[in-house]
Protein backbone atom coordinates (compact mmCIF):
# COMPACT_ATOMS: atom_id res chain seq x y z
CA UNK A 1 0.00 0.00 0.00
CA UNK A 2 2.97 2.46 0.98
CA UNK A 3 4.28 1.88 -2.76
CA UNK A 4 1.25 2.44 -4.30
CA UNK A 5 0.88 5.22 -2.41
CA UNK A 6 4.17 6.51 -3.22
CA UNK A 7 3.54 5.29 -7.38
CA UNK A 8 0.53 7.58 -7.33
CA UNK A 9 1.93 11.00 -5.98
CA UNK A 10 4.59 10.11 -8.39
CA UNK A 11 1.99 9.94 -11.28
CA UNK A 12 -0.11 12.89 -10.14
CA UNK A 13 3.66 15.32 -9.37
CA UNK A 14 4.49 13.99 -12.99
CA UNK A 15 1.21 14.60 -14.80
CA UNK A 16 1.02 18.28 -13.43
CA UNK A 17 4.44 18.98 -13.98
CA UNK A 18 4.36 18.09 -17.75
CA UNK A 19 0.91 20.26 -17.93
CA UNK A 20 2.70 23.14 -16.83
CA UNK A 21 5.54 22.34 -19.09
CA UNK A 22 3.28 22.30 -22.37
CA UNK A 23 0.91 24.68 -21.41
CA UNK A 24 3.67 27.63 -20.92
CA UNK A 25 5.99 26.21 -22.97
CA UNK A 26 4.87 24.72 -25.81
CA UNK A 27 4.72 21.22 -26.45
CA UNK A 28 7.85 21.29 -28.99
CA UNK A 29 9.69 23.39 -27.01
CA UNK A 30 9.17 21.59 -23.66
CA UNK A 31 10.02 18.33 -25.22
CA UNK A 32 13.51 19.74 -26.23
CA UNK A 33 14.36 20.57 -22.71
CA UNK A 34 13.00 17.37 -21.17
CA UNK A 35 15.27 15.06 -23.49
CA UNK A 36 18.25 17.11 -22.80
CA UNK A 37 17.67 16.51 -18.97
CA UNK A 38 16.91 13.05 -19.37
CA UNK A 39 19.29 12.05 -21.41
CA UNK A 40 21.87 13.23 -19.02
CA UNK A 41 20.30 11.28 -16.24
CA UNK A 42 20.51 8.39 -18.45
CA UNK A 43 23.90 8.61 -19.10
CA UNK A 44 24.77 9.24 -15.30
CA UNK A 45 22.75 5.98 -14.49
CA UNK A 46 24.21 3.78 -17.10
CA UNK A 47 27.92 4.81 -16.40
CA UNK A 48 27.08 4.15 -12.46
CA UNK A 49 26.03 0.69 -13.34
CA UNK A 50 28.82 0.07 -16.20
CA UNK A 51 31.19 0.50 -13.12
CA UNK A 52 29.70 -2.32 -10.92
CA UNK A 53 29.32 -4.83 -14.69
CA UNK A 54 32.78 -3.87 -14.94
CA UNK A 55 34.27 -4.65 -11.21
CA UNK A 56 32.66 -7.58 -11.85
CA UNK A 57 34.12 -8.24 -15.02
CA UNK A 58 37.89 -7.30 -14.13
CA UNK A 59 37.87 -9.79 -10.77
CA UNK A 60 36.76 -12.41 -13.05
CA UNK A 61 38.83 -11.87 -16.08
CA UNK A 62 41.86 -11.45 -14.00
CA UNK A 63 41.35 -14.34 -11.66
CA UNK A 64 40.72 -11.86 -8.69
CA UNK A 65 38.90 -12.77 -5.87
CA UNK A 66 35.05 -12.33 -6.84
CA UNK A 67 32.76 -9.77 -5.11
CA UNK A 68 30.28 -11.32 -7.24
CA UNK A 69 27.21 -13.56 -5.73
CA UNK A 70 25.17 -15.05 -7.85
CA UNK A 71 22.37 -15.85 -6.08
CA UNK A 72 21.58 -11.89 -6.16
CA UNK A 73 23.49 -10.68 -8.60
CA UNK A 74 23.02 -12.16 -11.40
CA UNK A 75 19.09 -11.52 -10.57
CA UNK A 76 20.52 -7.99 -10.77
CA UNK A 77 22.25 -8.26 -13.93
CA UNK A 78 18.82 -9.94 -15.46
CA UNK A 79 16.79 -7.12 -14.00
CA UNK A 80 19.49 -4.31 -15.11
CA UNK A 81 19.27 -5.64 -18.72
CA UNK A 82 15.68 -4.79 -18.93
CA UNK A 83 15.65 -1.42 -16.87
CA UNK A 84 18.67 0.23 -19.39
CA UNK A 85 16.96 -0.90 -22.66
CA UNK A 86 13.51 0.49 -21.06
CA UNK A 87 15.16 3.93 -20.32
CA UNK A 88 16.81 4.18 -23.38
CA UNK A 89 13.30 3.42 -25.49
CA UNK A 90 11.39 5.84 -23.03
CA UNK A 91 13.89 8.69 -23.70
CA UNK A 92 13.88 7.62 -27.54
CA UNK A 93 9.59 7.79 -27.67
CA UNK A 94 9.93 11.51 -25.94
CA UNK A 95 12.71 12.87 -27.96
CA UNK A 96 11.20 11.79 -31.37
CA UNK A 97 7.35 13.45 -29.75
CA UNK A 98 5.79 16.87 -31.83
CA UNK A 99 2.90 18.83 -30.84
CA UNK A 100 0.02 16.89 -31.66
CA UNK A 101 -2.66 19.19 -33.83
CA UNK A 102 -5.37 16.76 -34.60
CA UNK A 103 -7.85 19.16 -32.89
CA UNK A 104 -8.65 22.74 -33.94
CA UNK A 105 -11.10 25.74 -32.48
CA UNK A 106 -13.17 24.60 -29.37
CA UNK A 107 -11.45 21.63 -29.11
CA UNK A 108 -7.76 22.46 -29.31
CA UNK A 109 -7.73 21.90 -25.61
CA UNK A 110 -7.55 17.95 -26.44
CA UNK A 111 -4.36 18.05 -28.40
CA UNK A 112 -2.94 19.63 -25.02
CA UNK A 113 -4.20 16.65 -23.05
CA UNK A 114 -2.73 14.14 -25.60
CA UNK A 115 0.57 15.73 -25.49
CA UNK A 116 0.63 15.63 -21.79
CA UNK A 117 -0.59 11.89 -21.72
CA UNK A 118 1.91 10.73 -24.03
CA UNK A 119 4.68 12.86 -22.36
CA UNK A 120 3.57 11.29 -18.78
CA UNK A 121 3.39 7.69 -19.80
CA UNK A 122 6.71 7.35 -21.44
CA UNK A 123 8.18 9.65 -18.72
CA UNK A 124 6.67 7.58 -15.76
CA UNK A 125 8.05 4.68 -17.48
CA UNK A 126 11.51 5.93 -17.41
CA UNK A 127 11.35 7.51 -13.78
CA UNK A 128 10.52 4.18 -12.56
CA UNK A 129 12.85 1.86 -14.24
CA UNK A 130 15.41 4.43 -13.21
CA UNK A 131 14.83 4.25 -9.46
CA UNK A 132 14.00 0.29 -9.85
CA UNK A 133 17.60 0.06 -11.31
CA UNK A 134 19.57 1.56 -8.21
CA UNK A 135 16.90 -0.10 -5.76
CA UNK A 136 18.41 -3.39 -6.99
CA UNK A 137 21.86 -2.59 -4.95
CA UNK A 138 20.18 -1.77 -2.01
CA UNK A 139 20.12 -4.75 0.56
CA UNK A 140 16.62 -5.21 1.21
CA UNK A 141 15.75 -6.04 -2.36
CA UNK A 142 18.49 -9.17 -1.49
CA UNK A 143 16.82 -9.96 1.84
CA UNK A 144 13.06 -8.85 0.81
CA UNK A 145 12.22 -8.64 -2.43
CA UNK A 146 14.47 -11.15 -4.87
CA UNK A 147 12.79 -13.99 -2.63
CA UNK A 148 9.41 -12.85 -3.27
CA UNK A 149 9.71 -12.02 -6.61
CA UNK A 150 11.85 -15.80 -7.36
CA UNK A 151 8.84 -17.34 -6.04
CA UNK A 152 6.08 -15.85 -7.93
CA UNK A 153 8.65 -16.57 -11.47
CA UNK A 154 8.76 -20.42 -9.79
CA UNK A 155 5.01 -19.93 -10.01
CA UNK A 156 4.31 -18.83 -13.29
CA UNK A 157 7.19 -20.73 -15.02
CA UNK A 158 5.53 -24.11 -13.23
CA UNK A 159 2.27 -23.79 -14.73
CA UNK A 160 3.82 -24.19 -18.19
CA UNK A 161 2.74 -27.43 -20.09
CA UNK A 162 4.97 -30.50 -19.36
CA UNK A 163 7.02 -31.92 -21.92
CA UNK A 164 6.11 -35.57 -21.10
CA UNK A 165 3.50 -36.80 -18.54
CA UNK A 166 4.13 -37.92 -15.15
CA UNK A 167 2.98 -41.79 -16.19
CA UNK A 168 5.23 -41.64 -19.45
CA UNK A 169 8.07 -40.72 -16.94
CA UNK A 170 7.62 -42.71 -14.61
CA UNK A 171 7.10 -45.66 -16.84
CA UNK A 172 10.52 -44.64 -18.79
CA UNK A 173 12.35 -44.92 -15.89
CA UNK A 174 11.22 -48.53 -14.54
CA UNK A 175 11.84 -49.39 -17.79
CA UNK A 176 15.17 -48.55 -17.69
CA UNK A 177 15.89 -49.78 -14.52
CA UNK A 178 14.49 -53.09 -15.39
CA UNK A 179 16.38 -53.66 -18.89
CA UNK A 180 19.97 -52.29 -16.74
CA UNK A 181 20.88 -48.77 -18.03
CA UNK A 182 20.03 -47.39 -15.00
CA UNK A 183 21.34 -48.87 -11.74
CA UNK A 184 21.07 -48.09 -7.94
CA UNK A 185 21.99 -50.59 -5.07
CA UNK A 186 20.08 -48.72 -2.81
CA UNK A 187 15.82 -48.79 -2.89
CA UNK A 188 15.71 -45.46 -1.04
CA UNK A 189 18.14 -43.86 -3.41
CA UNK A 190 16.14 -45.64 -6.45
CA UNK A 191 12.72 -43.50 -5.23
CA UNK A 192 15.03 -40.55 -4.43
CA UNK A 193 16.42 -40.15 -8.04
CA UNK A 194 12.65 -41.90 -9.87
CA UNK A 195 11.44 -38.24 -8.18
CA UNK A 196 14.06 -35.71 -9.92
CA UNK A 197 13.96 -38.43 -12.81
CA UNK A 198 9.93 -37.11 -13.29
CA UNK A 199 11.02 -33.75 -12.59
CA UNK A 200 13.58 -33.28 -15.06
CA UNK A 201 12.27 -34.88 -17.98
CA UNK A 202 8.37 -33.15 -16.97
CA UNK A 203 10.23 -29.68 -17.39
CA UNK A 204 13.04 -30.35 -19.60
CA UNK A 205 15.62 -29.02 -16.93
CA UNK A 206 19.17 -28.76 -18.67
CA UNK A 207 20.96 -29.73 -15.82
CA UNK A 208 24.44 -27.75 -15.23
CA UNK A 209 26.00 -31.42 -14.35
CA UNK A 210 24.36 -34.86 -14.55
CA UNK A 211 22.23 -36.53 -11.93
CA UNK A 212 21.94 -39.88 -13.62
CA UNK A 213 24.11 -42.55 -15.16
CA UNK A 214 23.46 -44.03 -18.27
CA UNK A 215 24.35 -47.75 -18.95
CA UNK A 216 25.00 -47.36 -22.81
CA UNK A 217 27.55 -46.66 -25.18
CA UNK A 218 27.77 -43.39 -27.56
CA UNK A 219 25.21 -45.25 -29.98
CA UNK A 220 22.82 -46.56 -27.71
CA UNK A 221 22.88 -42.98 -26.12
CA UNK A 222 22.32 -41.32 -29.53
CA UNK A 223 19.42 -44.11 -30.61
CA UNK A 224 17.86 -43.60 -27.18
CA UNK A 225 17.86 -39.69 -27.68
CA UNK A 226 15.94 -40.25 -31.15
CA UNK A 227 13.25 -42.19 -28.85
CA UNK A 228 12.83 -39.77 -26.56
CA UNK A 229 12.94 -36.77 -29.03
CA UNK A 230 9.88 -38.45 -30.32
CA UNK A 231 7.54 -37.45 -27.69
CA UNK A 232 9.19 -34.39 -27.89
CA UNK A 233 11.44 -32.26 -29.54
CA UNK A 234 12.99 -30.08 -27.20
CA UNK A 235 14.62 -33.35 -25.69
CA UNK A 236 17.65 -32.68 -27.99
CA UNK A 237 21.03 -34.88 -27.32
CA UNK A 238 22.17 -31.24 -25.62
CA UNK A 239 19.62 -31.98 -23.15
CA UNK A 240 20.16 -35.66 -22.64
CA UNK A 241 23.87 -35.37 -21.84
CA UNK A 242 23.22 -32.78 -19.54
CA UNK A 243 21.06 -35.23 -17.70
CA UNK A 244 22.88 -38.01 -18.25
CA UNK A 245 26.47 -39.76 -18.24
CA UNK A 246 27.43 -42.00 -20.49
CA UNK A 247 29.25 -45.32 -17.68
CA UNK A 248 30.46 -42.86 -15.30
CA UNK A 249 31.64 -39.65 -18.15
CA UNK A 250 30.74 -36.76 -19.12
CA UNK A 251 29.78 -36.46 -23.15
CA UNK A 252 29.99 -34.16 -25.95
CA UNK A 253 26.78 -34.05 -28.03
CA UNK A 254 29.29 -33.83 -31.04
CA UNK A 255 31.69 -37.23 -30.19
CA UNK A 256 27.74 -39.06 -29.81
CA UNK A 257 26.83 -38.29 -33.02
CA UNK A 258 29.76 -38.76 -34.98
CA UNK A 259 29.88 -42.21 -32.99
CA UNK A 260 26.39 -43.05 -34.28
CA UNK A 261 26.85 -41.53 -37.33
CA UNK A 262 30.07 -43.90 -37.92
CA UNK A 263 28.79 -47.06 -36.81
CA UNK A 264 29.77 -49.70 -38.88
CA UNK A 265 26.38 -51.82 -38.33
CA UNK A 266 23.35 -50.77 -38.95
CA UNK A 267 21.58 -52.37 -36.05
CA UNK A 268 22.59 -50.72 -32.69
CA UNK A 269 23.10 -53.15 -29.79
CA UNK A 270 20.53 -53.65 -27.48
CA UNK A 271 18.00 -51.45 -30.13
CA UNK A 272 14.94 -53.75 -29.46
CA UNK A 273 15.38 -52.91 -25.71
CA UNK A 274 15.70 -49.46 -25.78
CA UNK A 275 13.24 -49.00 -28.49
CA UNK A 276 11.21 -51.32 -25.66
CA UNK A 277 11.64 -48.67 -22.95
CA UNK A 278 9.04 -46.51 -24.23
CA UNK A 279 6.22 -48.70 -25.12
CA UNK A 280 3.57 -48.82 -22.62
Amino acid sequence: MKNQNKFYSLALITIITNLIGVVYLGTNQYVSILKIILLIICIFCVFKISVVCFKWYMEYALNLKTTFDSKVDKPRVFFISLFVPLMIFSLYLISIYKESTSFHGDFSTINIIMDVSYISIFLLLFMVAGYLMFYLFKPSFAELYLPKIKSKASNVLSKRKDLISYKQAEFLFDNMIKHGFIIYEDLSNQTEMKSKFIEVLQKGLVLESPLFDLKMTNIQTKLFQDQIKSINKKYTLRFVLSVFTIKGRIAIPKNVSSSYDGRKVEIVSRENDIISLFKV
